[in-house]
């Protein structure tokens, strides 16, 4: 049986107790749990970002490890996930959109696909991301604002029911 070295620990311990006040890394967790559920796991997580399993992830969700700038760097640097770790709430909708599949074919297409993005954020981001879109919806033409503001309704709703 191996023995636990006293500084290992009490150092996990102390960085532990530290980040759990720190609201960056709590994001951070966060946005890697998100990223590690969407991509099949640590393990598949972890070899998509060249390590050998998913320990060192499932290290950093934990707080065990620091998620550091140059994990960051690793994840914006793969196919579809840039911004993965930025705060900005029109940001994380347009990372969503990168992963989409097909391009749309019309403005409906696009609002629609805005619609089932917003649906999945938490309530605060949709919130602000609603919030920015009424703002840009003022200078358009008056069906353009009320599809707007519809989709913008309509994930409000949605979300509502999923959280319930």
């Amino acid at each position: 049986m191996l023995k636990e070295n006293k500084s290992q620990r009490s150092f996990s311990n102390r960085y532990a107790e530290i980040m759990g006040e720190n609201s960056e890394h709590k994001w951070r967790q966060k946005r890697l749990t998100d990223l590690a559920r969407e991509k099949g796991g640590n393990a598949s997580l972890g070899r998509l970002l060249g390590f050998n399993d998913g320990a060192y992830i499932g290290q950093m969700i934990s707080g065990h490890r620091p998620i550091t700038e140059k994990l960051v760097e690793k994840v914006h640097a793969l196919h579809g996930l840039s911004g993965w770790f930025v705060r900005d709430p029109l940001v994380t909708v347009l990372t969503a959109q990168e992963s989409s599949p097909a391009p749309f074919r019309n403005a409906r297409d696009c609002l629609d696909s805005l619609q089932a993005i917003l649906t999945t954020i938490d309530p605060a981001t949709r919130e602000e991301v609603g919030d920015l879109l009424s703002h840009f919806a003022r200078g358009l033409r008056p069906a353009t604002k009320e599809a707007i503001i519809a989709v913008i309704d309509g994930a409000g709703k949605s979300g509502q029911q999923k959280a319930a």
